[in-house]
């Protein structure tokens, strides 16, 4: 991955495709943050791990924005600031969904009570 050389269309590829994704990916992250603040919600495990799944997706999405720039995209193309943009918004999330479901399944599977509410 480190060793490939781009030419220039690859690069204006990579960059257009940047901005296309990162315009409808703010606005769901703004819809999220807006259906969670108009709903009565009780803080419960799963809803911490959709917290910390927003907060992920957002610092990933923050770093998706960088990517679109030009310049800053040929020059961190092939870096580990790429690699960080990937796992932010792609396996933490995933994590956190798995976390999110496991509680809530096994719960309603062997009826085990989990902490319900933390105040």
């Amino acid at each position: 991955m480190f060793l490939i050389g781009l030419d220039i269309d690859s690069r204006a590829y990579f960059t257009s495709a940047t901005s296309i994704i990162s315009i409808p990916t703010g606005i769901k992250i703004f819809n999220w943050i807006l259906s969670l603040y108009s709903g009565y919600l009780t803080l419960r495990i799963s809803l911490l791990f959709s917290y910390g799944f927003l907060i992920s997706f957002t610092l990933g999405g923050f770093t998706g924005v960088i990517l679109a720039n030009v310049v800053v995209d040929s020059l961190l193309h092939d870096s580990f600031f790429v690699v960080a943009h990937f796992h932010y918004v792609l396996s933490l999330g995933a994590v956190y969904s798995v976390f999110s479901s496991f509680i809530m399944v096994i719960s309603h599977i062997f009826n085990i009570q989990f902490i319900n509410s933390l105040f």
